[in-house]
């Protein structure tokens, strides 16, 4: 069987009443992402924050220690980083996320029953595999029918990861699940709402995460096929475009978006961002249909609980309106999420310009709360 995931990296020390905390750092599709933050006087302030694109792409930069050097000191430069200490995740697409149930009666029998859950469902390859889970509990009134998110890892690209972090002169203290994070970050975000029932949807480029924070724990995280590039290749297809002319129309276009008042909204108004809407409402309806998949699901393993609001993460909630047109289709509020709400920011060192949209830092900002927040 493989070894856990954070498998001898040292544990990270617990936060005291002023610190700056390690760098968290994700590398996205398209972009890597630090944020580093400072508690100062029990509360969080950003201290710094880069998103930067890769120079030939994420696969290309992770190639390179050489220019991942390159881009990494150059980020130091401009920005007020402190140290070289990070917590990170592993790139999305190179870890198998799956929701397990176990017999769960005593802690000694945990990660038995989880490993023997996992080796029920993964046929082979787990000898070469690293494994980390967390344990999620719904029914709380049965603690022997409990539930686990269990992330999986090739050995190897583990290893590769953490030399090519190595080489690039940082120090990795924790490598992290990105539903974790996400946990976190909501926990901190809404700290004055100890009983908050959110749904946070963290878009890929080929499938997406949907995560349900239940009263500051963790109740579900499901994997469902919808992403970036079903998008791209929907709108690509029906405008006989490529994908990168598809691409950049939404980048620069996003959603029309109906207000009920016979007419139409949109940053620009214009004709090109109604035909990519009314391209992709099939999309978004059958996401819509995923999503209530959820809520109700929730209410199933809560009794009669429901959701309080829906947060967009990650690649779609980056597109203009992508919330606005989800809002209409479902019963909820959506909101593309602010990373930031609710913290201090060091203005002078963080350019909103170069965050933009900050939905695409909200995973580093939840690995750079590790040790600093009260759900560490």
């Amino acid at each position: 069987m493989g070894s856990r995931l954070n498998f001898k990296l040292p544990a990270f020390a617990k936060a005291r009443d002023s610190q700056t905390g390690v760098i968290g750092l994700d590398m996205g599709l398209e972009r890597v992402n630090l944020v580093q933050i400072d508690r100062i006087n029990g509360e969080i302030s950003i201290r710094a924050a880069a998103s930067l694109g890769y120079p030939s792409g994420r696969d290309n930069f992770l190639a390179s220690p050489k220019s991942g050097k390159r881009l990494i000191k150059s980020i130091f430069r401009d920005h007020p980083f402190r140290g070289k200490k990070i917590t990170t995740t592993l790139p999305a697409d190179q870890v198998k996320l799956m929701l397990v149930n176990f017999q769960g009666h005593n802690t000694n029998s945990t990660e038995q029953m989880i490993l023997k859950a996992v080796q029920e469902r993964v046929s082979s390859g787990l000898e070469s595999s690293v494994i980390d889970y967390v344990v999620v509990n719904p029914r709380s009134d049965n603690q022997s029918q409990q539930s686990a998110l269990v992330a999986i890892a090739d050995k190897q690209k583990v290893m590769a990861y953490l030399d090519w972090l190595d080489q690039c002169g940082l120090n990795v203290q924790v490598l992290e699940i990105g539903p974790i994070a996400i946990n976190r970050l909501l926990c901190a975000m809404y700290s004055d709402h100890l009983e908050m029932k959110v749904l946070a949807i963290n878009f890929g480029s080929k499938k997406s995460y949907l995560t349900v924070v239940w009263g500051r724990r963790l109740l579900l995280d499901r994997v469902i096929d919808y992403g970036l590039e079903q998008v791209l290749d929907t709108v690509a297809k029906s405008l006989q475009i490529g994908r990168t002319d598809a691409h950049r129309l939404l980048e620069q276009h996003g959603f029309a978006v109906d207000t009920g008042l016979n007419r139409t909204h949109s940053l620009d108004n214009s004709d090109i961002s109604q035909t990519l809407a009314e391209i992709l409402t099939p999309f978004f309806r059958k996401l819509a249909s995923e999503i209530n998949e959820v809520l109700l699901y929730t209410a199933s393993e809560t009794r009669g609980g429901t959701i309080e609001q829906i947060n967009l993460f990650g690649s779609l909630a980056r597109i203009r309106h992508t919330d606005k047109i989800l809002d209409k289709l479902l019963s909820l509020p959506v909101a593309t999420v602010k990373p930031f709400y609710g913290f201090s920011v060091n203005k002078d060192s963080i350019s909103p310009n170069e965050l933009e949209p900050v939905s695409g830092i909200a995973i580093a900002t939840g690995l750079a709360l590790r040790g600093l927040s009260a759900h560490a």
